[in-house]
């Protein structure tokens, strides 16, 4: 249909078109070209020679003759013809028909008629006869009709039919081009597969589908892709459920019942084939009693178990195909299982359901926890920065001349920058301990004199809650074998957390004391104390204790987590004591230097 539109129905409605338009239009553009000829013709006659020359007739009758016009008359100033093609005319005015000039044009001019004149005539052209910058006297005028419209009407209709037919060519050649172009894809494609053993049926798509050949191919590649990959699927749950049937006896067995991850697999209805131990333990089911493993109605099972069982039953009884479903449950006690679900096929095209539970609890925690640390790191990084700006600009505005302001202001920002440097090292040492990459720099340490600088670098925090600080020293200064600056980092995290959680008019003790050829240093409180659940969660990653008169105060959950890693890479351990409402004290011991050990026993 196309086709016949471009060749058959286009050509002839443009030349019906070409013959119903209306003369004026196109005798004006015929005048204009036939003007430059009559002004020519006006050019050869001789103004001064006789009225009626052989040589003047015989030219005007060769021009009519040429140009296919009505007529062709030369005439004076009264608008008498003095020559014309036709004898009749010469010697008589201007027809009174006809509209005649007031004078002798003095240029090439056009009289067109709306409608057709005596004998069809459609327009006529005058031109002067004489030397230009002379007096005219005589005027030349032609008249045309539609003959002389003929030659450049029909050199229009070729020229639009010419154009039609090679923009159809163009069309159809285009579009054939682009069905070749795809043929030999697809041809270089199945060339490339048969010539290949273990060529992949989705590298056989053709990357740029230009027409619908391409795309129908590349469907066509994409369904056998999926059969291919169902097929892959079908032989994979197969060989799994072989082993699944290979789980009662031998170690394989013994492996299932050891893993951590709850295996369950069920038949189409729902009836329980296999359940390691760890699913029966999530699903409150007996290990050795295969009788208990029924997933059948919710009143038989724990209400854990009713979550776990009804995300099971919503994806095989939703009439999803083949594939895996993974989701995340929130068990009554607050902990977090995840649940994938496969669906699978077996070779005899019976489905089964495999589902694999896992406890995430750990995880979700830790992921809770790493976004709390990066926002209160986000605010622990803000704080002594604002104060830090704004003690400096209130330095640099010089408005205050008083020493004691001064004085203020250096402390303020001195303290603050403390505290960004020691936020900074506990960032840089939870990431070294992270990658494995943290190492002792081990010397001979005088613990009692980094103990002081500690209670010195703390003593203006204590001050401006009014906590007594005190520090307890053994009389004898003793040195053990340590990295210094990484014990700097345990004292002042212990010492920075007890001065924070305890309250105005607190005290807090550091106090060292040697025995057994060793140090024990404590860090004692009379702060808010910490619960003995707690214990054990202040020392993990990003984790803090579940008090909210913990959570009022600020705090990244890294600082004794680093702590007892140092501490435990110094040979040692990082014990605390502490109840609700009733202070903390945190201990740790570190062997003395042998060398101390030795002069100590020389001495005695």
């Amino acid at each position: 249909m196309l086709l016949v539109g471009v060749f058959v129905v286009a050509p002839v409605a443009l030349l019906v078109l070409s013959q119903r338009q209306t003369s004026s239009a196109i005798s004006e553009n015929a005048a204009r070209s036939y003007g430059q000829s009559v002004a020519f013709l006006a050019r050869q006659i001789d103004p001064d020679g006789p009225s009626v020359d052989r040589k003047t007739l015989a030219l005007i009758n060769r021009f009519a003759q040429m140009h296919r016009c009505l007529g062709v008359r030369i005439l004076d100033a009264s608008h008498t013809v003095l020559a014309s093609t036709q004898p009749a005319e010469m010697g008589l005015p201007l027809p009174t028909s006809e509209t005649s000039p007031k004078s002798v044009p003095k240029t090439v001019e056009t009289l067109m008629r709306h409608k057709p004149g005596k004998g069809g005539e459609l327009f006529a052209v005058r031109a002067p006869v004489g030397v230009e910058g002379e007096a005219y006297t005589h005027y030349v005028e032609v008249r045309f009709g539609r003959s002389a419209l003929a030659n450049s009407t029909a050199s229009i209709q070729m020229l639009i039919v010419a154009l039609l037919c090679a923009g159809a060519f163009l069309l159809l050649y285009g579009s054939m081009r682009k069905h070749f172009r795809s043929v030999k894809l697809i041809a270089q494609q199945l060339d490339q597969a048969a010539t290949s053993s273990d060529i992949q049926l989705s590298s056989l798509r053709l990357v740029q589908a230009p027409d619908s050949l391409a795309e129908g191919w590349n469907r066509l590649i994409d369904r056998a892709t999926e059969q291919e990959e169902e097929l892959a699927r079908s032989a994979a749950s197969s060989e799994l459920l072989a082993a699944l049937d290979r789980t009662n006896s031998g170690d394989l067995a013994e492996a299932m019942r050891l893993v951590p991850t709850g295996v369950l697999l069920l038949s189409d209805s729902m009836t329980v084939i296999y359940a390691n131990a760890m699913s029966c333990r999530v699903m409150g089911w007996s290990v050795d009693d295969e009788s208990t493993w029924q997933m059948g109605t919710d009143d038989e099972l724990s209400n854990d178990a009713v979550l776990i069982a009804e995300q099971i039953r919503a994806c095989s009884e939703g009439g999803g195909g083949i594939g895996t479903t993974d989701c995340q449950l929130e068990m009554s006690d607050g902990s977090f299982y995840s649940v994938r679900i496969n669906l699978m096929q077996t070779v005899h095209h019976s489905r089964r359901v495999i589902a694999l539970i896992q406890d995430v609890s750990q995880q979700v925690r830790a992921d809770k926890a790493r976004e709390e640390f990066v926002s209160q790191v986000t605010h622990e990084l803000r704080t002594p920065l604002t104060n830090i700006r704004a003690y400096a600009e209130t330095l640099s505005s010089g408005m205050f001349d008083d020493p004691q302001v001064i004085t203020e202001c250096y402390n303020v920002i001195t303290k603050e920058t403390r505290r960004l440097s020691r936020l900074i090292e506990d960032i840089l040492s939870i990431s070294q301990l992270e990658v494995g990459t943290m190492q002792l720099v081990m010397d001979r340490v005088d613990l009692c004199q980094l103990l002081t600088e500690s209670v010195r670098d703390v003593r203006g925090i204590a001050e401006s809650k009014n906590i007594d600080l005190q520090l307890s020293l053994p009389p004898k200064s003793e040195r053990v074998s340590g990295d210094r600056d990484k014990l700097a980092v345990v004292v002042n995290n212990l010492l920075g957390n007890a001065l924070k959680y305890t309250p105005d008019n607190g005290q807090v003790v550091l106090s060292c004391k040697s025995e057994n050829d060793a140090l024990t240093v404590s860090v004692r409180d009379s702060g808010i104390g910490i619960a003995p659940s707690d214990h054990g969660r202040i020392f993990e990653k990003f984790q803090r204790a579940e008090d909210p008169d913990v959570l009022l105060e600020t705090g990244t959950g890294i600082g004794l987590t680093t702590a007892q890693e140092i501490v435990r890479q110094h040979g040692g351990e990082i014990t605390v004591v502490s109840k609700k409402g009733e202070g903390a004290t945190f201990s740790f011991t570190l062997a003395l230097d042998k060398s101390s050990v030795a002069l100590q026993g020389a001495s005695a």
